[in-house]
């Protein structure tokens, strides 16, 4: 089970916004033949049972998302101080724990100063603001101690991707776009994420994940 979920920038604005609510991720282990399946069931315990009309039995799943209730966190690419630019985050906010900040820049937080790639938005947690930020680090490599958002699940369920229907593409937060191009900015942007797995045209079996999110910003600028 995972306890976090990766977001491009544009998707961050989104949730920050209020636009996105949900968000589709690749079911997997994908059925070897997805046509024969005709749905997915949630059974007890959190296993996900294909329905089939055919002999094949495709693999039951479990969500690796959890169920309605949980919650995850969003990891986003982001930056620190220049000065930490060797260290990991765990090593850069190790060292400002044991030394109460760092120097030469006076900082006196327990958590290094930091700046979210998306928007730009900057978390000094009271210290010193940075005057020169870092390298860009990806958003797989934020720790849980930068998280600025977290999700919780209202709703699990399975289905195709190209069974969303317009209302789906808007909770996703395509929404800049009239509505008979709805479908194809929702295409084009699955697979600029996605298209080298399981492309938009191959239909592939997703999760959907219903949620809603809470901000935790201390010490925030823009």
């Amino acid at each position: 089970m995972t306890d976090s979920l990766l977001y491009r920038g544009d998707m961050v604005r989104a949730m920050r916004a209020r636009l996105k609510t949900n968000t589709r991720r690749l079911l997997k282990p994908a059925p070897r033949h997805p046509d024969d399946v005709l749905g997915y069931v949630d059974t007890p315990g959190g296993v996900w049972a294909p329905e089939t009309e055919t002999g094949r039995r495709p693999p039951v799943v479990v969500c690796p998302y959890g169920r309605a209730g949980d919650v995850l966190w969003v990891r986003e690419s982001y930056r620190l101080d220049v000065a930490f630019d060797d260290l990991s985050p765990n090593e850069a906010r190790a060292f400002c724990l044991k030394h109460g900040g760092y120097e030469p820049l006076k900082h006196s937080a327990e958590e290094p100063a930091i700046r979210f790639e998306a928007d730009g938005v900057e978390r000094h947690a009271g210290v010193t603001p940075v005057h020169v930020w870092g390298r860009l680090r990806p958003s797989i490599h934020m720790g849980r101690w930068g998280r600025r958002l977290t999700t919780k699940l209202v709703s699990v369920s399975v289905e195709r991707l190209q069974s969303i229907t317009a209302d789906g593409i808007k909770a996703e937060g395509v929404r800049d776009v009239p509505d008979h191009l709805l479908r194809r900015s929702f295409a084009t942007l699955w697979d600029e994420i996605n298209g080298g797995r399981a492309a938009w045209a191959h239909n592939p079996w997703v999760w959907v994940l219903d949620f809603t999110m809470e901000e935790h910003e201390t010490g925030a600028t823009s």
